[in-house]
């Protein structure tokens, strides 16, 4: 997290030197308070990191309303729907302390996740409206710390062994469309 003439900036993923005027790596936060008590740890249910699923589809309920409110084409709704299994895949590595990660499952986990991302950048080179499902799913600053767990747990199993990560050069076909 930075603080840029008084507004705070949390990085949604790695960067080099980017500011967050000009780069998309970065998230604004606004509404922040840093008194001195301690923030509500947050568990399953509505208003926390996990969200309610009131359908049972897999997919929690305020995303899916934003993705199918954000996106006017259907094809767009399912790759951005079929995201949210994986972030929320994603999001089990940060908050299951007793879950056993492989470094087959720390490749695998961020080959997807670069296939995503890859996809999301290929749209935006078809349509440079298109905003990434990425803001959407990890929408508070809670579920972006959780992401960043996340991925960090995910690189300390690889212990800088990044061979066993795949890359697509077509990420958007080799997506699973939800039907």
């Amino acid at each position: 997290m930075v603080v840029i003439n008084d507004n705070y900036y949390l990085a949604s993923w790695w960067n080099k030197n980017e500011y967050p005027e000009t780069s998309s790596a970065w998230r604004h936060l606004t509404n922040i308070n840093f008194d001195d008590k301690e923030s509500p740890k947050l568990g399953h249910g509505d208003s926390t990191i996990e969200g309610s699923d009131a359908d049972d589809n897999g997919i929690r309920d305020d995303y899916e309303i934003s993705v199918r409110k954000s996106y006017p084409d259907e094809e767009i709704v399912n790759v951005a729907l079929s995201a949210s299994h994986e972030w929320k895949t994603l999001l089990q590595v940060s908050l299951k302390e007793d879950m056993v990660i492989t470094k087959k499952y720390a490749s695998d986990s961020f080959s997807n996740l670069i296939a995503l991302n890859r996809c999301f950048i290929e749209i935006k080179k078809n349509d440079p409206s298109f905003d990434s499902p990425t803001k959407l799913y990890f929408n508070t600053l809670e579920r972006a710390l959780e992401k960043r767990s996340a991925e960090n747990k995910l690189f300390d199993v690889l212990s800088n062994d990044l061979s066993g990560i795949k890359t697509s050069d077509t990420p958007c076909v080799n997506l699973t469309l939800v039907k």
